[in-house]
């Protein structure tokens, strides 16, 4: 699904110019007095991240997790910009983290992640689904940041 971060419209593909895009992923948002950029976002993690962009956390990437493929499940969200680390993350969420010289480094843009585990005893099914609300209602309890 294509929603505009900036009026939060929800766009089908075939209404926006992507052949003009830089990426195929985003692109200006069609209205003309909005100016926004339209971006690509998994229809689970959509609410969560509208909701994050609305309360002034600007999102850059993210992903709701994928259960069908052969890859790990995991949701990410990727922060724009040098956000302040968040106090509470949802469970199960963690900073991704590199390691430069033995010390713990965050990756600009402060992403979170969870990683998912086969001894959970949950099917990756119920883990995107498990994981993609803890992120909402942990959105929802997060204050206005601007």
């Amino acid at each position: 699904m294509y929603i505009c971060l900036t009026c939060y419209e929800i766009y089908d593909s075939s209404f926006l110019n992507l052949s003009n895009a830089k990426n195929k992923r985003k692109c200006d948002c069609p209205k003309h007095s909005c100016h926004g950029d339209v971006v690509q976002i998994d229809e689970l993690i959509a609410p969560t991240i509208i909701l994050l962009n609305q309360k002034g956390y600007a999102t850059k990437y993210c992903c709701s997790g994928h259960w069908y493929s052969d890859h790990p499940p995991n949701a990410y969200i990727m922060f724009e910009g040098e956000v302040e680390k968040f106090r509470v993350l949802p469970q199960g969420f963690k900073y991704d983290v590199d390691t430069i010289n033995s010390k713990r480094t965050y990756y600009a843009g402060n992403t979170i992640r969870n990683n998912y585990n086969d001894s959970d005893n949950l099917s990756k099914f119920e883990f995107v689904l498990s994981s993609n609300k803890r992120l909402y209602d942990w959105a929802v309890s997060l204050p206005h940041f601007k």
